[in-house]
């Protein structure tokens, strides 16, 4: 009923808009988030279209879309819907266990993902034993050899679970990405008390 309100009066001006509205106007200042710091890193890193990429753990993000405007061939994964699927390749399932062939992108990221995945209850997740390694084995496998990851995880001096997602410390993040060649280098967390974890990888073979 509301979204047809909504369009009865779209064209009386953005008076009605804000009054009637509130949900789909800012309200200023906004507050920085890790995406503030995420996006840049994960598209200064890109290698120019055309390329073959995957988003994991995409629904409720803008990101896979703002990939397909920059003419990427871009798909998506996560075992929760997402709302606009007919804009990319979207896959409901688990990317621990994947329907990709073999050595098929070119291009993985994976923002504040990975460190959900496998916890009981989080979004709605069976418990896998190590899901976040099971994770990071199947995206070396769907990997071009010298394929590119790009992720982002949470990291503080001590590795710890929460009831929503792992904080990593140094030695996790190398024992999860002992596969890769690597690096990565820290940002504070603007909305969070750990740092984050802005990880380049590239698949050995």
């Amino acid at each position: 009923m509301k979204k047809q309100i909504y369009n009865l009066i779209a064209h009386s001006g953005i008076w009605f808009f804000n009054k009637f509205f509130p949900e789909y106007f800012a309200v200023e200042p906004l507050n920085p988030t890790d995406r503030h710091i995420e996006y840049p890193f994960i598209i200064e890193n890109l290698p120019p279209p055309p390329a073959k990429i995957l988003d994991v753990g995409c629904s409720g993000s803008l990101f896979p879309l703002i990939l397909e405007s920059l003419k990427y061939e871009t798909y998506g994964i996560d075992i929760r819907e997402y709302s606009s699927p007919d804009r990319f390749f979207f896959t409901k399932g688990n990317i621990c266990i994947s329907p990709f062939k073999n050595d098929f992108f070119d291009i993985i990221t994976a923002i504040s993902s990975i460190e959900h995945i496998g916890l009981k209850g989080v979004y709605g997740q069976q418990e896998i034993l190590d899901g976040d390694e099971v994770a990071l084995g199947e995206i070396y496998r769907i990997l071009k050899p010298k394929g590119l990851l790009l992720m982002t995880v949470p990291i503080s001096s001590n590795l710890r679970i929460t009831m929503n997602h792992k904080i990593y410390n140094q030695q996790a993040i190398y024992h999860l990405l002992r596969k890769f060649d690597y690096e990565y280098q820290v940002k504070k967390s603007p909305e969070a008390d750990y740092n984050i974890a802005l990880i380049k990888a590239v698949k050995n073979g």
